[in-house]
This record gives structure tokens, C-alpha cells and sequence, in this order.
């Protein structure tokens, strides 16, 4: 079934993209984005997302840039000052977004069972791979380890979508023996690596960690939540979500899931996406 992308009238978010995005004044005016998205009816899996994105050269909304979009947007559960551009209940209702999240953004994570580096995880392939097999499919998904972090724990190994000079993705989505899907890195030297990625007590079998404990300060890079906790009334914190190991490429969502960090949604699951015309890393 062929699927069409969706431009849609979004005057609020384009004035956000070039400003905080690209800044007031582009150097560039040619690489003044149009945003696309795919609407909530015609939700996409993380493979389906992934394959209409680099067919069509379009960059999918990092989980950083979606965090921004978030945060000027809508206005997040706990008590805060108004953010910048919060749209009014009005507004909102004829937000062109509202019926796209939960999004995938294009930031593809990969980890292993906590307390275990990405070579005890998987001695039989010398850690060379994280390998990750959803329980709904059956297909196993693995990733590619940088020899520079095969022996890292409780580490997050990241890679943002885009595409390089030459139009080539930085990942794509490769079909393997049997029921076995390669993530296929453009270049490792893209590959990096988050560390004191939170366990959530799934290192402690049977201990149920409270939803008060999930909240993280996010790196400033890529916004994924790390180290220690932190009380969720800090209007930087971020909710974390995972699984004991996992490839998953992160999801977002808005209203009163607005903070939280999903790094856990099955790659067959569908959902919504945003994405960019501009060719660059990130978006």
C-alpha cells in the first residue's frame, strides 16, 4: 500500500523551526524547511517510518528538536511559568499537530541489560552487535557496537537520522538471514555513546520502581534522561521509559506525556511522524 506524505499548514511550528532551529536569519535561505507530517490515521512502524524517509530525503524531527517543539507549544503538567510560544486552549484546538503524536523522532537508541557491558551482553559475537528481538514480531533487530564502546556499561549507544553530503542516509533499515533486520550505519563515527543510562530497578528482578523515581535530567545533547534522579517538580527533568535491553527509536508525546522519554515502544508498533525537507543531522 502506497503511502502519501501530508504537507500541512503549520505557520506556528515553521516560525518556531527558523528561529530556534536555524535561527532568526537563515545563512542559508535555501535551506528554509517545509515540515511534513503523517497524521495519526496513516501511522507508520519504526521500519515504514525509517524506509519513506530517506526514499523521499526527508530528516525526521530528532527527540531533542521534538522537545523543544514541546516545550514552546504545549504547556507540560506540573505548575510552570508559561513557555514562550504555549498556544492557547483555543489555538490548540486548531493545531495541525494534534492529531500526529505519539511520534517517532529519529533518534535510534541502543542498550543492553543493565550492569552488563555490550560484550557480556553478547559474548557470542564478541559484542559486535546489540541484538534486540520484538516479543510482537518475532523479528530480531540488531546494531552495530563501535569497538570503542563494546565494553561500556549501563551506556546508551545513539544515532540521529539524517543524511550526508552526498544524499546517503547516515542509517537505513537491511534485511538479514531469516527473520533478522540490520540497522545499516553509513559511518560509525556517528554512532555515540550516552553513559549512567538509569537501570529503572530492572537490574533488581521483582522490585517495582515508583513512577516518582523515572524522572532524569536529559544529556544536553540528545535529551536522553541520565544519572541520578531527580524530584519531578525540576521543569528540566524528563520521565524515562525503556526495557531491560532494546533498538528502538525514541517516541513523543504531547499533553500530560509531554515530558516523558519513551525508549521502549516496539518497532512494529505505528505511530505518527515529523519530519523536514532539510537534508542535515538532527531534525
Amino acid at each position: 500500500m502506497e503511502i502519501r506524505w501530508e504537507k500541512q499548514a503549520m505557520e506556528k511550528i515553521a516560525d518556531w523551526f527558523k528561529k530556534e532551529v536555524l535561527g532568526e536569519t537563515p545563512k542559508k535561505p535555501a535551506l528554509e524547511p517545509t515540515v511534513f507530517a503523517m497524521a495519526r490515521q496513516k501511522r507508520l512502524s519504526m521500519e515504514e517510518a525509517l524506509f519513506r524517509a530517506n526514499q523521499m530525503g526527508y530528516t525526521l524531527f530528532s527527540n531533542k528538536h521534538v522537545d523543544e517543539l514541546l516545550e514552546d507549544l504545549w504547556q507540560y503538567p506540573p505548575k510552570r511559568d508559561k513557555p514562550r510560544h504555549v498556544l492557547s486552549s483555543d489555538t490548540a484546538t486548531q493545531d495541525p499537530l494534534k492529531n500526529v503524536f505519539p511520534v517517532w523522532t529519529g533518534t535510534l537508541v541502543a542498550y543492553v541489560k543493565p550492569g552488563k557491558s555490550f560484550v557480556e551482553a553478547n559474548k557470542k559475537e564478541g559484542g559486535r552487535f546489540v541484538a534486540f528481538k520484538d516479543p510482537e514480531t518475532g523479528t530480531t533487530y540488531k546494531f552495530p557496537v563501535p569497538e570503542a564502546f563494546r565494553n561500556e556499561r549501563n551506556a546508551v549507544l545513539v544515532l540521529e537520522h539524517g543524511f550526508d553530503e552526498q544524499g546517503k542516509p547516515f542509517f537505513a533499515m537491511a534485511s538479514g538471514r531469516g527473520n533478522t533486520v540490520y540497522v545499516a550505519v553509513s559511518d560509525e563515527t556517528n554512532v555515540k555513546c550516552v553513559y549512567d543510562f538509569p537501570s529503572l530497578g530492572l537490574d533488581n528482578p521483582g522490585k517495582n520502581v515508583p513512577p516518582e523515581n523515572r524522572w532524569f535530567l536529559p544529556d544536553a545533547r540528545f535529551g536522553i534522561p541520565q544519572g541520578q534522579r531527580v524530584d519531578l517538580e525540576d521543569d528540566d527533568a524528563r520521565e524515562l521509559f525503556r526495557s531491560e535491553s532494546g533498538i528502538h527509536l525514541i517516541a513523543r508525546d504531547r499533553g500530560e506525556k509531554a515530558r516523558d522519554v519513551m525508549c521502549s515502544f516496539g518497532p512494529s508498533w505505528e505511530l505518527g511522524v515529523i519530519a523536514s525537507e532539510v537534508r542535515t543531522r538532527g531534525f
